[in-house]
C-alpha cells in the first residue's frame, strides 16, 4: 500500500532543495554580472588634458600636451585609436560661434554654418593645427572610427586599475597664438571571454546590465582649452 503523504512529503523537499539551488544560482549570477561583467565592459576612466609650456623658438610656442587615461575602475583599460586634435585662435581672431545651419542667433554676424550639431553653441577656433592628415598615419581608414586628430600611438594601450598613465604629446604653435582647443579621443578594446558574452546576452534584456556592447564603440572623448 502506497503511502501518499510520505510520498507528497518527499516531493514537497526535493521541490524546495531544487529551488533554493535555483535561487543561489540566480543571486550567484546576479552578483557576477553587477560585480564583475558589467564594471569589466567600461572600466572607470577619468580623462583630462594638461598643457605645459616649455618655451619660444624661431616665432612658435613649444609646448607639451600631457593626456591622462587614470583608471580608476577595478579592471583593466585596454584602449586604441588614442589621438589629439589642436585648434589655435590668434589675438586678431574673432570668436565666433558654431550654429546650426541657416540658423541666426542675436545680431552677431560672425556665427558659422555648421552640420554638427553637436558643436552648436562652441567657439569656433578656425586655424587647426593638424590638416590634410594623411591616411597612412591610422594604417588604413576602417581603423579611424570617426575620430578627428592625430594619433599619439598607433598601437593598443593597457592602463591598469588605481595607475594614472600619461600620454606626452611635444608641438609647436605660432607665438601669436592666445587660446588653444585641445581634443583627445580613445575607443575601448573590450575583450571578453566566451561565458562573460552568453551571461551579457542573457542577462541584457532582463535589465541587469544597462547598457550594451554598443556603446563601447564610440569613442571617449575629452576637450580642455587653455591660454598661452
Amino acid at each position: 500500500m502506497i503511502d501518499f503523504p510520505d510520498n507528497l512529503k518527499n516531493w514537497i523537499e526535493i521541490v524546495k532543495n531544487l529551488l533554493a539551488i535555483l535561487a543561489g544560482l540566480i543571486a550567484a549570477i546576479w552578483a557576477y554580472t553587477k560585480f564583475f561583467v558589467e564594471r569589466g565592459l567600461l572600466p572607470g576612466v577619468q580623462f583630462n588634458i594638461e598643457l605645459g609650456t616649455v618655451g619660444t623658438q624661431d616665432e612658435k610656442y613649444i609646448v607639451e600636451l600631457l593626456v591622462h587615461l587614470n583608471n580608476v575602475g577595478p579592471s583593466t583599460l585596454v584602449a586604441k585609436n588614442l589621438s589629439i586634435e589642436v585648434c589655435c585662435m590668434d589675438a586678431d581672431d574673432y570668436p565666433g560661434l558654431f550654429w546650426i545651419k541657416d540658423k541666426k542667433v542675436g545680431n552677431d554676424p560672425k556665427l558659422f554654418d555648421n552640420e554638427k550639431k553637436h558643436l552648436c553653441g562652441r567657439v569656433n577656433f578656425e586655424n587647426k593645427l593638424f590638416v590634410d592628415l594623411p591616411k597612412e598615419l591610422w594604417g588604413n581608414e576602417s581603423e579611424k572610427e570617426d575620430q578627428d586628430g592625430i594619433p599619439i600611438i598607433k598601437h593598443e594601450t593597457f592602463v591598469q586599475p588605481g595607475v594614472d598613465q600619461v600620454y606626452t604629446f611635444a608641438t609647436a604653435v605660432p607665438n601669436t597664438t592666445t587660446y588653444i582647443r585641445v581634443c583627445s579621443s580613445f575607443l575601448y578594446k573590450p575583450r571578453h571571454s566566451l561565458l562573460q558574452r552568453i551571461i551579457i546576452f542573457v542577462t541584457r534584456p532582463t535589465g541587469l546590465i544597462k547598457h550594451s556592447l554598443k556603446n563601447i564603440k564610440k569613442p571617449h572623448t575629452c576637450e580642455r582649452i587653455f591660454k598661452l
